[in-house]
């Protein structure tokens, strides 16, 4: 069986983010460190103790400085693996996106979790992930199915300008004008 050598995100070493919260580069530590931080805020300005939490695109889960209880839905096999050997998650499921060669892609997976049953969790989380996939409201609309009634849906992704680097990774942009008058994500009522 020949080795699959493709740069895609399925492919990236298990390894990756904890680097960057190494780097000697103080900007790429500092950005990695302060969004973890930034996420684990938002998560604890609505967790209270026993609650169950599901974070959709969690990568490594390293906002989960607290080891909160926290189940992993990735299409990172090594990502999700570290996140529970480091206790960052209990439990995880691991996505076939179809894809390779990029980001992962909604549209491409299977986002959901039907072996979980309805208003499992009190509070769901997608940081820095939606803004991956062409299909977001799969994710959306799973995370509904899945919160307790009165569950939080904490939901982040950047924002980023017209010029950047970043943006071909992007489906969706987000301005800051985007953000506060409402977007497709914003503008959905997700709550319960």
């Amino acid at each position: 069986m020949k080795k699959n050598t493709s740069l895609g995100y399925e492919n990236i070493e298990e390894d990756f983010y904890y680097k960057q919260t190494v780097s000697k580069n103080p900007l790429r530590k500092w950005f990695h460190l302060n969004r973890y931080r930034i996420a684990n805020s938002l998560v604890k300005s609505k967790y209270k103790k026993g609650q169950k939490i599901i974070d959709f695109g969690c990568g490594t889960c390293d906002w989960n400085t607290d080891n909160l209880k926290v189940f992993g839905v990735d299409a990172n096999a090594g990502f999700l693996k570290r996140s529970k050997q480091e206790n960052r998650l209990y439990d995880y499921k691991v996505v076939d996106t179809g894809n390779t060669k990029g980001p992962p892609n909604a549209k491409e997976g299977v986002w959901g979790v039907p072996e979980l049953p309805d208003e499992s969790f009190d509070i769901a989380t997608a940081f820095e992930f939606l803004e991956h996939l062409e299909d977001y409201e799969k994710v959306i609309t799973e995370g509904r199915r899945l919160l307790k009634k009165g569950g939080h849906f904490v939901i982040s992704v950047p924002y980023d300008v017209f010029f950047s680097m970043w943006r071909p990774l992007f489906f969706y942009k987000y301005s800051c004008r985007d953000t506060y008058l409402g977007t497709p994500i914003t503008g959905q009522d997700v709550g319960t």
